[in-house]
């Protein structure tokens, strides 16, 4: 999978400066919903969460992100390593080879595997076995490198007190340390919360705004508003649902609430949010009293969420990694693509206890009383398998789970990872 050609990403392929979550664009506006919001942070606590140490490069061998771990590891912020100048932290010694490798690698567009010293932030030096892989556009042309780094120090002691010989153990071993209690707090931007109110007599067609009414509008103050001005300014496309709500408020409902968009005289559109509520006097005249909302940065918002939330979910799916995430009961509720094409089965059919279908016999009631005792602990899991591939060859597998928590110390959710250790294991 990982040098076949891949689905185009999202326009933004290059990651900007790192901020409190990793990315430039992780400030998002506040009036997002809540199911927009909840899917982002999702997928941007699983960059931020897995023990994983992610970066990524542009095809020219640039490295442009590191993400959180990476940067905590080596004390430094993403403008320190970025480039080329990620050099400064690998041990002098080891800074030719990787870098003839790296270049050799974006020059035949092969993955790259390397061992190094890195140095972090205390300033001991640490043995890294480093990959990444290309992802390719339909046309073959690599469009990014992404990376995955893990701390191979213990493995490298062991080999030299047992005098090892120059056997090579591939082991992802991404999970190197517990993962600390960790909560992504994305900062919001400032809430631009334009919002004018009216008052509207059914029985009359007398309409009253606010100053801010006339600004969202942008009626000058001394236009007497009616409905057909309001509807001179309502989007085309708009008008029928519009008149709906006006023809169903005027025949006798109580309240009413809907969203229209704006088309002004120089083509720029709004989009607003109108509620109100009736009061009826003693005579029985109805008045609605309201608000109406100009929520267009709201909606600008959601699209940037969704460009986001997209570019982070590519991440997810072609780090050299098996990902995946449950709900606190156990059950399976995410899996990369890396781990669909695994597989071979589709992403729903993983859901929940679907994992069950591609794990050994002979090791599925020891795994799953494990991971279950594990869940009722609270513990981390940790554990070794055999999964099926796709191809119906079973491969040893090392599963390491973590628990993340919220403030009152319950767990919220489970994220792990997946490496394959056959050839340790051999």
């Amino acid at each position: 999978m990982e040098n076949a050609k891949a689905i185009q990403p999202n326009s933004r392929t290059t990651m900007g400066p790192a901020t409190a979550c990793g990315f430039s664009g992780c400030i998002m506006p506040a009036m997002a919903s809540s199911g927009q919001e909840s899917e982002r942070l999702t997928a941007q606590l699983l960059v931020d969460s897995i023990p994983a140490l992610i970066h990524t490069a542009r095809p020219d061998g640039y490295l442009d992100y590191f993400n959180k771990p990476w940067l905590e590891y080596l004390g430094v912020t993403l403008d320190k390593v970025t480039g080329w100048n990620w050099t400064a932290y690998v041990h002098p010694e080891d800074v030719e080879g990787t870098v003839a490798k790296w270049r050799a690698c974006l020059a035949t567009g092969e993955v790259f595997e390397y061992e190094t010293r890195v140095r972090r932030a205390n300033g001991e030096y640490r043995w890294m076995f480093h990959r990444k892989v290309p992802l390719r556009d339909a046309n073959g042309n690599i469009v990014k490198w992404y990376g995955s780094s893990l701390d191979i120090e213990e493995r490298k002691r062991a080999e030299e007190k047992l005098q090892c010989s120059e056997t090579y153990l591939i082991e992802h071993e991404l999970l190197t340390q517990e993962l600390r209690r960790r909560e992504a707090y994305l900062t919001e931007a400032q809430r631009l919360s334009h919002t004018g109110s009216f008052g509207w007599r059914p029985d009359t067609g007398e309409i009253v705004w606010s100053d801010e009414t006339y600004r969202i509008f942008e009626y000058d103050r001394s236009v007497k508003p009616t409905i057909d001005s309001v509807m001179q300014r309502v989007h085309p496309q708009d008008r029928v649902d519009f008149q709906k709500v006006i023809d169903d408020a005027s025949r006798g409902a109580t309240d009413f609430e809907h969203t229209y968009r704006l088309l002004l005289p120089d083509g720029r559109v709004k989009h607003v949010h109108a509620i109100a509520h009736v009061l009826q006097d003693a005579s029985g005249n109805r008045e609605f009293v309201g608000a109406v909302t100009d929520i267009s940065e709201q909606r600008h918002a959601e699209a940037v969420i969704r460009q986001q939330e997209g570019e982070l979910r590519d991440m997810l799916d072609f780090i050299p990694s098996m990902v995946w995430s449950a709900l606190p009961d156990g059950s399976n509720t995410y899996v990369n693509s890396r781990w669909v094409a695994y597989s071979g089965l589709p992403a729903e059919q993983m859901g929940g206890s679907g994992w069950h279908a591609v794990t050994n016999p002979d090791d599925l009631e020891r795994h799953n009383a494990k991971w279950l005792a594990c869940v009722a602990s609270g513990e981390p899991f940790e554990d070794e398998v055999r999964f099926r591939r796709a191809d119906g060859q079973y491969r040893w597998h090392l599963q390491r789970g973590i628990p993340l928590r919220d403030e009152a110390g319950n767990i919220v959710k489970w994220y792990g990872v997946l490496t394959d250790i056959e050839d340790r294991k051999k």
